[in-house]
């Protein structure tokens, strides 16, 4: 884990465990690791075009400090599920790096309960960046041997943890000033 911490501060990237799939991860606060993620996946980087990819934070201040302050819905939501599969859909900060703001202006932020992630994330000293490690459109890899040979190669470093149970994704909600939520994926997690 220490070698992966490592690699993630010189900006490298990581295949890993998540809580749902085998995921790829870089720090958020760096573009050009965005870019190379996006290049991993297939993705063509062109100017303009953004793909937003969920933001890991180790703390709900940590995520909630690059959305609008002003969200007192999210900050609910944040209280009651976080650490947890949830991932918000919330207006981003002038704080937040700009390649991971989405067209609408919005960033997707989570704080993950499980322990790979949450050690990746103090060890790198960053947010991070996260997607599935498969190629676009691909299935999701729930083991090494299914996160295509490409990836593995492309990456910096990769840490196995054996075939993952089957999960659904984490619930994307976004949730709106006057209260009212729009799932945006469903997940195993029922958001009241």
């Amino acid at each position: 884990m220490s070698r992966a911490g490592k690699r993630l501060r010189e900006l490298g990237v990581v295949v890993y465990p998540s809580d749902t799939v085998y995921g790829m991860c870089a720090r958020a606060d760096s573009r050009e690791c965005y870019e190379r993620v996006l290049r991993i996946k297939g993705y063509p980087v062109r100017d303009g075009v953004r793909r937003p990819m969920i933001l890991l934070s180790d703390s709900t201040s940590g995520a909630l400090s690059l959305a609008l302050e002003s969200d007192l819905p999210a900050r609910r939501l944040a209280d009651r599920y976080w650490p947890g599969p949830l991932t918000l859909v919330i207006p981003a900060s002038p704080r937040c790096p700009e390649w991971l703001v989405a067209g609408d202006g919005t960033v997707a932020v989570r704080v993950p309960a499980d322990r790979v992630s949450r050690m990746l994330l103090r060890a790198s000293g960053s947010p991070l960046i996260s997607t599935s490690a498969n190629l676009s459109g691909g299935p999701s890899p729930r083991s090494l041997a299914e996160v295509p040979a490409g990836i593995l190669e492309a990456c910096d470093e990769v840490l196995d943890g054996g075939l993952l149970p089957y999960r659904m994704p984490s619930t994307m909600v976004r949730p709106s000033p006057d209260g009212r939520l729009t799932i945006l994926r469903q997940g195993d997690l029922l958001v009241e």
